[in-house]
């Protein structure tokens, strides 16, 4: 290789460096800096979008903490027609039971007959201590004084 330049005229020489350094240089750009600045160039785009996320992940993340945590109380707290059926049970009503329906709002409609009073009241309480709300109640009182009533109510 240093024949071959030894060869060439002054002028030659000095064109042929000229030529090489600037194919070096050429090569170099092509495929290391240039792909670099591309990448550079993408990578700020995407910090200004995550910045921009960030942000709204700042703002957003106290109002999702709480859906999410009224999600989970909702669950816990959901009224279904086995929780009623079995906290009747526990109270001894469920055979005072004539008929439970549950409501597009998600209430429960009970009607109950001959229901001993006291038992009743002991287990209206024990609903409303588990967050739920009696929303109606409709009580119509028998002719005997045996203590017992026919009653509709409605939960939610």
């Amino acid at each position: 290789m240093k024949n071959i330049i030894n060869q060439l005229e002054k002028r030659e020489k000095i064109l042929a460096i000229f030529a090489i350094t600037f194919i070096t240089c050429a090569i170099i750009y092509t495929f290391l800096l240039s792909p670099a600045l591309k990448e550079l160039k993408h990578l700020r785009v995407e910090i200004i979008k995550l910045r921009e996320d960030f942000q709204w992940l700042k703002i957003a993340a106290p109002k999702l903490k709480q859906l999410d945590q009224n999600k989970h109380e909702t669950l816990a707290q959901s009224l279904t027609l086995g929780s009623i059926e079995q906290s009747a049970q526990q109270y001894q009503l469920n055979q005072f039971i004539t008929r439970i329906e549950q409501q597009k709002n998600g209430s429960i409609s009970i009607w109950m007959e001959n229901t001993p009073f006291n038992d009743l009241l002991n287990w209206i309480n024990e609903i409303e201590t588990q967050n739920h709300q009696v929303l109606k109640t409709t009580m119509s009182r028998r002719k005997n004084n045996d203590g017992t009533l026919n009653i509709h109510i409605v939960i939610k």
